[in-house]
C-alpha cells in the first residue's frame, strides 16, 4: 500500500463521517416534526489487518516493501452500509435528542481523527520529497 492509498482511505473515511454528521444534524433539526423518525447510519468496514496479512503471505516475505499480492486502499475503508429508521424508546423526543447529539459528537471525533491522519500523511509525503531533492 502506498502513501496515496493511505490518503484515499482517510479521504473516504472523512466523507463517511461527514455524512454521519449530516444525518445527526437532520435528526436534531426534526425532533419536533410530527411523524419524523430518527435515522441511524450503519457502517461497514473491512479488516485492514487481514488484508495486510494476505498481502504479506501472498508475497512470501515478512517485509512489506513490495508485496506481490495487491493491497487495495478500499480494504481499509469504512463505508455506509445503510441508513435505517432508529427506534424511539420510552423517552421519546428527549431520548432522540440525546442520541442524535451523541451521534454528532462521535461522527465529529472520527472525522477529526481522519483529518489528523491525512495531515500526518501529507507531512510524510512532503518530507519524502524534500529528502529526494537532497534538501
Amino acid at each position: 500500500m502506498g502513501l496515496f492509498d493511505a490518503i484515499n482511505i482517510s479521504e473516504g473515511a472523512m466523507a463517511v463521517h461527514r455524512f454521519r454528521s449530516e444525518i445527526a444534524s437532520e435528526n436534531i433539526a426534526n425532533i419536533h416534526t410530527a411523524g419524523y423518525k430518527r435515522k441511524e447510519v450503519e457502517l461497514s468496514s473491512h479488516n485492514f489487518g487481514e488484508s495486510l496479512q494476505r498481502a504479506r503471505i501472498g508475497s512470501g516475505r515478512t517485509d512489506f516493501k513490495r508485496p506481490s499480492a495487491s493491497l487495495d486502499a478500499s480494504d481499509g475503508a469504512v463505508r455506509v452500509r445503510a441508513v435505517v429508521d432508529g427506534s424511539s424508546g420510552p423517552g421519546g423526543e428527549r431520548q432522540d435528542a440525546l442520541l442524535a447529539t451523541t451521534d454528532m459528537i462521535r461522527a465529529k471525533s472520527a472525522f477529526e481523527l481522519n483529518v489528523r491522519a491525512a495531515t500526518l500523511l501529507k507531512s510524510m509525503a512532503t518530507s519524502a520529497l524534500e529528502i529526494g531533492r537532497g534538501g
